[in-house]
């Protein structure tokens, strides 16, 4: 008696180019549900309207002021103002796409990159800071937060 083998199926073929089904579901959407319509013309009337309202354009990047607390037990662990520095400057390089591992975006998003127009400062202490808050480092007696 001849032993049967079993039926393998072809591999699926890999598609040269994957897309997003984003465009799709929203066609079908328009078709099947006429409120989804009517929401979206809405949605695109109150965009174009708030765009032609915006008095000017912005001339230079947003500001964030950033704060940093400094939570250590051991002193090892508590980090110096120039590594605070270090890390807000490297924050700006990745915002503004001046940083420079960014020849390592992958090809289908090479595109994107921009300036996000946002800076970010560290004023060394949070502005309007309490008494007991003007000291962002603090040794702390726990070992694990």
């Amino acid at each position: 008696m001849a032993r049967a083998t079993p039926k393998t199926e072809a591999p699926a073929a890999v598609p040269l180019r994957r897309a997003c089904g984003t465009i799709g579901v929203c066609q079908n959407r328009l078709e099947a549900y006429p409120s989804y319509r009517i929401n979206q013309v809405q949605l695109e009337h109150s965009t174009r309207i708030r765009l032609r309202s915006v008095a000017a354009q912005r001339v230079g990047p947003y500001v964030i002021n950033v704060v940093v607390h400094v939570l250590w037990n051991q002193a090892t662990e508590n980090i110096s103002t120039a590594q605070i520095k270090s890390q807000i400057a490297v924050l700006n390089r990745d915002f503004t796409a001046l940083n420079p591992d960014r020849s390592k975006t992958p090809t289908p998003w090479t595109g994107l990159v921009a300036s996000a127009w946002v800076k970010f400062q560290w004023p060394g202490r949070p502005p309007q800071a309490s008494r007991a808050q003007k000291q962002p480092r603090q040794n702390f007696s726990m070992t694990k937060v």
